[in-house]
């Protein structure tokens, strides 16, 4: 499946690497209201948000909007940001597992 990461900077990225979703993630530091998103398209895709002041926020959909989830508990995310991006990416299903999630009503 073809992704694309994109930022809140502008930028985008067809088939990021590892590295250029690091330093994604990295650039959100000086940032407010920030974000990266990384996806095959507009309906189906995993963002992080925010940065080590706000906090982060990790959230994804599948398909369409009834299936918008968000991380429940942000401990940890900011060291594993990047490689659960990562994983998402490379259609590792693991990227999910430690952390409960939440549907957005919207």
């Amino acid at each position: 499946m073809k992704m694309i990461l994109e930022s809140s900077d502008g930028s985008r990225t067809p088939a990021p690497s590892l590295l250029s979703v690091q330093k994604a993630i990295d650039g959100l530091e000086n940032v407010d209201d920030g974000y990266v998103v990384i996806g095959p398209d507009e309906m189906s895709y995993v963002q992080c948000l925010g940065n080590s002041k706000q906090g982060y926020r990790l959230e994804y959909q599948e398909g369409d909007t009834d299936q918008h989830f968000q991380a429940i508990n942000n401990d940890g995310l900011p060291g594993s940001l990047a490689d659960r991006l990562w994983r998402y990416a490379d259609g590792d299903p693991t990227w999910k597992e430690g952390i409960d999630w939440e549907r957005i009503e919207i």
